[in-house]
Formats: structure tokens, C-alpha cells, sequence
């Protein structure tokens, strides 16, 4: 695979430089749960069909716990998609359900994002985008509109296009219904490849109140303010192999409660880069094993069971973690599991 070189012309952005993250690929660090937790709730799931190897986002809204799992059947192409609402004890109070009058099951869910602001939960789906409000009942549909990022009444997002070798990424903000475009700002890029997929992959987050994006091609977070881009944090990585798709994209680029994390795959390993914005200090947390059983990540040395991976809510001073009753090794947590228990869910709040 041919390396990417790629120069960059960042249009319009702030001279102000960021704070400058520099991490050794070759070294590994342990993060212990103590060190960050300032408060855990458990939430024994009271509900016989939740699939672990499922889940893919876990949100706290109105003392509510939303937990979206997405998996396909053993040995077949069915694809399964929920998204169900528990209360902090872990009682099962509501499904949004999405009724398709066409079809007999309910429709794909592809993602689950919300707004705080208004109570909402957003459902992606092939067909566009469903509304609930956090008590779990519908509200509005939108056929055949993409879901974007909401924030503060209005759907973030980065539209791109190539002319020769020139790429533009138009970074833009829609009204709910995808109408009223507004084109906040544009990154220019040369490109000498013909290749580039880390660009069609930016992230939002949400930090006290304001908003950062990673476009994913230079290693740099921005903080969005009014029509300004600003430089917040960037990424240098020392000993790094060649190719540059041994780094993911800007996805895993976010900026949570003191923490800025930056998740990467070095020589097939997956990790995270964390780093403490309070201790100025960095820390390169590698993955290994099964995702149940991994060997090695942050250690829960509080409840010592095992190792997980950094798993961020839609608040960003809680992260989360998830354990079956076969790894439950203390009697006090079996305690919580019942017959009606099917996951424990470990909700950190971070110090």
C-alpha cells in the first residue's frame, strides 16, 4: 500500500497554536479505574435479551439509562436493532420503537445521538430519522433526512469534494429538517493521493458546553466558536510505522471532562491515547485479547473485574463499562444479579 503523502493548506484557521500531544507508539501504559473515578453506579439490566457483543452506545438522560445494541443472528444476515430505557436500578421501562406500516419488524437502527437540550433521542435510519423524547415516545419522523450531529438546535456536519488534486471540506450546520444550510467554514487540502479515507471521517464533541471537531486528516481537534476555528489539541506520534493507515481516523479524536483521547491501531494493536488536560500528562492504554475478556486496558482494580476499554457516554464526565454474571467475581455484585439480570452496567463518573 502506498504511503499518503499529503500537504495541507488550512484556510482561514486561527494562527493560535494548539497544545501539542506527544506520544511514544512503542510504549504501553496502565490506567487503573481508582485513579479516574470519582463515583460508580451499577445498573443490573433487568431485561432477558440483551446481547453484550451488541452494544454500541450507552446514554444517561433525566435519570434515565438508554442502552442501543445493534448485532447480527449465528450463522445468518439478520440483522437486530434496539434501543430500550432503564432507570438508574436497572428496571426496564420502555422500547423506542419505530413502526414501519410496511414491513413486520421495525426498521434498521443504525445510530442513536441526542440534545440534552430538549430531551431528545435521535434514531438514524436507511429511510432517515426518528425523534422520541426521553420517556420513549415518538414524536416526528423525517423521511429521507440524514442524521447529523445535533447541537444547540441545528445538525453539524463536513461536506467534501475534489477538483484534480485540490479537496474541499465545507463544514456546515443545517435546521432539523436539513434545510437552511449555512456553510461555517472551509479546509483546503492538496492531496497527492488519489485515497484518502481518514477525510470522510470527522467527529464532533461536545466540551463544557462547546463545540470541537477532528476532521481526521491532520491530527488536530478544533474548538468551533461562532465561525472561528481554533486550534485546540494536535497529535505527534513518535516511532509511528510508515503507512498512515495504521491510524484511525478522527472518530476516536474527542475532547471529554479533563481528557483529551485519541484511539489508534498500531501494528494491529488498538489503543487509546489519553490525555490528562489536569496533569498534563499522556498515556498510550493498549488493547488486547477478546472484547469481554481483554488482557490488558484500564483495570478495574476497584471491583477487580478484569480489563475494559474506554467507553464514552453522550455526557462527557461519564464513561462506562459492561459485565456478564460469569465475570462477576465478588459476592457483593452477585448480590445485584437476579434471574431478571442479563448485563451489569458500571457507570463512572470521572473525577
Amino acid at each position: 500500500m502506498k504511503t499518503l503523502n499529503i500537504f495541507f493548506i488550512l484556510l482561514s484557521l486561527s494562527i493560535q497554536s494548539s497544545e501539542k500531544i506527544v506520544i511514544d507508539v512503542n510504549k504501553s501504559d496502565n490506567l487503573n479505574l481508582s485513579t479516574i473515578a470519582g463515583n460508580i453506579v451499577i445498573v443490573p439490566l433487568k431485561k432477558d435479551n440483551i446481547i453484550s457483543v451488541g452494544i454500541q452506545k450507552i446514554f444517561l438522560m433525566d435519570r434515565n439509562v438508554y442502552v442501543f445494541q445493534r448485532y447480527k443472528e449465528k450463522e445468518s444476515e439478520i440483522m437486530h436493532s434496539n434501543v430500550y430505557i432503564f432507570d438508574l436500578s436497572g428496571n426496564y421501562k420502555a422500547e423506542l420503537v419505530a413502526k414501519d406500516p410496511n414491513s413486520k419488524k421495525p426498521p434498521d437502527i443504525t445510530d442513536m445521538l441526542c440534545d440534552e437540550s430538549n430531551n431528545r433521542v435521535f434514531l438514524s435510519y436507511d429511510d432517515g430519522y426518528r425523534v422520541f423524547d426521553n420517556n420513549g415516545n415518538f414524536l416526528f419522523f423525517k423521511k429521507n433526512v440524514q442524521l447529523k450531529f445535533p447541537f444547540k438546535n441545528l445538525f453539524w456536519s463536513v461536506e467534501h469534494s475534489n477538483k484534480g488534486d485540490i479537496g474541499y471540506y465545507n463544514l456546515v450546520t443545517t435546521d432539523l429538517n436539513g434545510l437552511k444550510k449555512d456553510t461555517v467554514k472551509t479546509v483546503k487540502t492538496k492531496l497527492t493521493s488519489s485515497v484518502v479515507r481518514a477525510f470522510t471521517m470527522p467527529s464532533f464533541s461536545i466540551h463544557e458546553g462547546e463545540l470541537y471537531i477532528s476532521f481526521g486528516f491532520d491530527n488536530t481537534i478544533y474548538h468551533i466558536k461562532q465561525k472561528t476555528l481554533t486550534p485546540a489539541y494536535s497529535f505527534e506520534f513518535k516511532n509511528r510505522p510508515v503507512s498512515q493507515y495504521d491510524v484511525f481516523g478522527a472518530p476516536s479524536q474527542l475532547v471529554f471532562s479533563r481528557f483529551v483521547k485519541y484511539g489508534i491501531k498500531i501494528n494491529g494493536v488498538q489503543g487509546d491515547v489519553l490525555f490528562d488536560t489536569r496533569d498534563n500528562k499522556s498515556l498510550f492504554i493498549k488493547y488486547s485479547g477478546a472484547q469481554n475478556e481483554l488482557d490488558s486496558g484500564v483495570h478495574d482494580d476497584i471491583y477487580n473485574t478484569g480489563y475494559f476499554k474506554l467507553n464514552l457516554t453522550n455526557k462527557e464526565d461519564y464513561i462506562y463499562f459492561f459485565r456478564e454474571k460469569d465475570q462477576i467475581k465478588t459476592g457483593e455484585l452477585n448480590k445485584l444479579y437476579d434471574s431478571k439480570t442479563s448485563l451489569m452496567v458500571f457507570l463512572v463518573k470521572l473525577k
